[in-house]
């Protein structure tokens, strides 16, 4: 849930997925 790294909270969504 950081502007810094937007991808890496889209990534975690698709692990916990």
């Amino acid at each position: 849930s950081t502007s810094l790294q937007p991808y890496s909270e889209v990534f975690g969504l698709q692990r916990f997925r």
